[in-house]
């Protein structure tokens, strides 16, 4: 059962770092972001909104911070 458990996390980890980790991933997550409406009331009022500074095996959040840095 052991080696099953590990092969199961080896697979995850696989499909996670295979998953929304190119720059048209990054810039399509931005785009949906920043099309939230909330999200431009914040940044229109200059609001703290907080994001979170990607680790390498996670999806690239630079753009999604510049962008929220530039929208106030």
């Amino acid at each position: 059962m052991e080696s099953t458990k590990a092969e199961l996390r080896a697979h995850i980890r696989s499909a996670r770092r295979a998953h929304g980790r190119t720059p048209a991933d990054a810039a399509a997550m931005t785009e949906h972001v920043m099309d939230i409406e909330v999200i431009q009331a914040a940044c229109a009022e200059h609001a703290v909104v907080a994001c979170y500074a990607s680790r390498p095996e996670e999806p690239d959040t630079t753009l999604l911070r510049q962008a929220l840095h530039a929208a106030g």
